[in-house]
């Protein structure tokens, strides 16, 4: 059964993973969210995960994997939680955990993943914000906004696709074809 929790807890795993003793902020790990869809979905045409995407200040953040931790949102992965802590601003992978145990979907979405992390991972989330102010490279972002959504069809735009709707309106449908088989897979 697909569950979107889930899918956020695992990316967020997943940066946790790679950055230094295992902890990430959940405001850094909402910003690499945000550019690993951006980046999938300019690679292959369908985000990582499923939710919203907000412009805040000149950036932007995947609300699902911020709001994973802030929820704290801790599943069991063969008989022991994800993570080992999680505070109110950020969380530590639990050592047990290796990357076979994230369900990432597919090669190409662990390399997005891996490409995201070594491109921005490391520079802090100043530099990342810092990045995301250029509007030649982030069109979709806001400046000024602060939860100004951003759709997928913004993204797409912005990495020149001129089917850029019909696009959206395709991985908006599979989502929901998904949301509904989860339900009925509960009955």
């Amino acid at each position: 059964m697909r569950n979107i929790m889930m899918e956020h807890a695992q990316m967020l795993a997943a940066f946790a993973m790679r950055s230094e003793g295992g902890e990430i902020s959940y405001d850094l790990a909402a910003h690499l969210a945000y550019l690993a869809d951006r980046l999938c979905l300019g690679r292959h045409g369908f985000p990582v995960v499923s939710d919203r995407r907000v412009s805040v200040m000149g950036s932007a953040i995947n609300c699902g994997v911020m709001r994973t931790g802030f929820d704290g949102f801790n599943p069991e992965v063969r008989g022991e939680r994800m993570f080992s802590q999680v505070g109110p601003l950020s969380c530590r992978v639990s050592g047990h955990l290796v990357e076979e145990d994230l369900d990432l979907h597919s090669f190409a979405v662990t390399k997005v993943i891996e490409d995201t992390w070594s491109q921005y991972g490391r520079i802090g989330i100043e530099a990342i914000k810092v990045a995301m102010a250029d509007r030649h490279r982030f069109p979709e972002i806001e400046p000024d906004g602060f939860g100004c959504d951003i759709s997928l069809k913004d993204i797409l735009s912005a990495h020149g696709y001129a089917d850029a709707e019909a696009m959206e309106e395709e991985i908006l449908a599979h989502e929901r074809i998904d949301i509904l088989f989860a339900v009925l897979e509960l009955r």
